[in-house]
């Protein structure tokens, strides 16, 4: 599911309608903190920073700011969500 979200995310980036992204990015981070344990590390991430690029993109630097102190860029996405889902 989150890929589909991710994959519909970036086609409305590339065509210039990040406005349009946003709910679908905020969507995919709420379903990580939702269930991280049944989500790879690498698509939490890739959750994290589709939705730092459509805040960027839409200059909402106050919601940024939030979202950088929540999820540091420096940070690994293990270190505040499971690395594999469960029994892999």
């Amino acid at each position: 599911m989150i890929q589909l979200i991710l994959g519909y995310v970036n086609f409305l980036r590339h065509n210039h309608r990040s406005e349009d992204a946003r709910p679908l990015a905020e969507e995919a981070v709420s379903i990580c903190r939702r269930h991280p344990s049944r989500l790879w590390a690498s698509r939490q991430r890739r959750a994290v920073t589709a939705l730092k690029e459509v805040l960027t993109e839409t200059a909402d630097t106050n919601s940024l700011a939030k979202l950088n102190l929540e999820f540091p860029t420096t940070a690994k996405a293990d270190n505040f969500l499971p690395a594999h889902p469960p029994g892999k």
